[in-house]
């Protein structure tokens, strides 16, 4: 096609009397697999080897021989000082460069690596432009596919962990009815007291009437810490890591947790040293803790023996803090211990089987572990890994 074509009329002039630096580059392309043109003279007159030929689409064979930014004129306000630049004298290369092209399917998003080099004539003048190239959308769409699919997917088990609190108060209602129904009939009795002594004017102690209202404000801050633990443990709030105590994570998380549960006279043996804090977002690691501890209230209902504990310490070798939660429950049948973590695994009634697939979400998310032992009628014990908070740590959360 080169050959045949007719090149008087461009800047190359007649194919006979080519300038030797634009015969030696032409030479040299066609030889090669790599995409590549040349450009040559004021015009950019367009010259380019059959691997090119692909990326021109419904553009070849009619590019060949015009000038340059006639062929691409959808782009020219992208390329124009691209190749003006080169004319210059400069080199240039750019990376995964942004074009939108009209290869015979109407405008397209494209991406494209392109190395630009000037090519002198004898005179020592740029005479033209020698491009290598390599069109990278199919790779640049991908990745961009592959982190839209990562943040549905983050959205999505984010959404999950949220219904899984709502469904583990939905489990507590009963218990939480009763909690808060303790404190709001103390401050009803409480006033209803204040209000009889002071009708009766023989009756009135100003001491006892002090006293039983601040027993009275005393409940209701106590019912309003309950409203504020529920509040906190269902909100969507962004998520974000901060140094927590782990003991009073683990405490304000029991008290949720054992809400409703104390027919099953559960013994707890919490052993947490007040120095470890951990770098988490203290509602997820909330979350993982109680559905822990209420799957293992669960699991000793009727034993002869009940007991809860929860032990913590400071890993030596990889900045971590290591939490067991023990419970002396019947222990898990080998064929659900094999998928234990798996979505939609569940031995409730009415569970929903995601609620420790999250927890192992939530951990690993943090940069964490989480493993399971259980033994037949002796127990099981859930180990987990969350990233220490030290004075590193706490720069990197402020």
């Amino acid at each position: 096609m080169i050959a045949g074509h007719d090149w008087s009329r461009t800047a190359l002039g007649a194919r006979a009397r080519w300038p030797v630096g634009a015969a030696t580059m032409v030479a040299m392309i066609l030889e090669s697999r790599q995409p590549m043109f040349l450009l040559w003279g004021p015009e950019r007159t367009l010259v380019y080897n059959d691997a090119y030929v692909p990326l021109l689409g419904a553009k070849h064979p009619s590019a060949l021989g015009r000038p340059f930014l006639e062929v691409w004129e959808e782009a020219v306000d992208s390329l124009k000082p691209l190749v003006d630049r080169v004319f210059e004298g400069h080199s240039n290369y750019m990376d995964h460069i942004h074009l939108m092209l009209d290869r015979g399917e109407g405008l397209r998003e494209a991406h494209f690596s392109f190395s630009h080099s000037p090519v002198r004539d004898t005179d020592g003048r740029v005479g033209g432009l020698l491009c290598v190239c390599t069109e990278t959308t199919a790779g640049v769409l991908a990745e961009r596919s592959r982190r839209v699919v990562e943040e549905r997917m983050r959205e999505i088990q984010s959404e999950l962990a949220h219904m899984s609190r709502f469904t583990a108060l939905g489990e507590m209602a009963s218990a939480l009815a009763h909690e808060l129904n303790q404190p709001l009939a103390a401050i009803s009795n409480y006033l209803t007291g204040c209000r009889e002594l002071l009708e009766d004017p023989g009756e009135r102690d100003d001491a006892l009437v002090r006293d039983a209202i601040g027993e009275a404000a005393a409940q209701a801050l106590r019912a309003g810490e309950i409203i504020r633990s529920l509040r906190a443990f269902v909100s969507r709030a962004e998520a974000r890591r901060q140094p927590v105590p782990l003991e009073t994570l683990v405490s304000e998380t029991l008290a949720l947790a054992l809400l409703g549960s104390s027919h099953v006279e559960v013994r707890v043996n919490v052993r947490i040293g007040s120095e470890l804090r951990v770098l988490v977002d203290r509602i997820q690691i909330q979350q993982v803790v109680l559905n822990i501890v209420r799957n293992a209230v669960e699991a000793m209902q009727g034993r002869p023996v009940r007991t809860l504990e929860i032990v913590a310490s400071a890993s030596p070798h990889d900045g971590m803090v290591d939490v067991a939660i023990s419970d002396t429950g019947g222990g898990i049948h080998p064929a659900v211990a094999a998928k234990l973590f798996q979505p939609f695994q569940t031995t409730k009634p009415n569970g929903m089987g995601v609620g420790l697939s999250i927890c192992r979400t939530i951990v690993e998310a943090h940069g964490g572990r989480i493993a399971a032992e259980t033994r037949a009628d002796e127990g099981t014990t859930f180990r987990l890994s969350l990233p220490a908070a030290g004075e590193e740590g706490e720069r990197d959360a402020a």
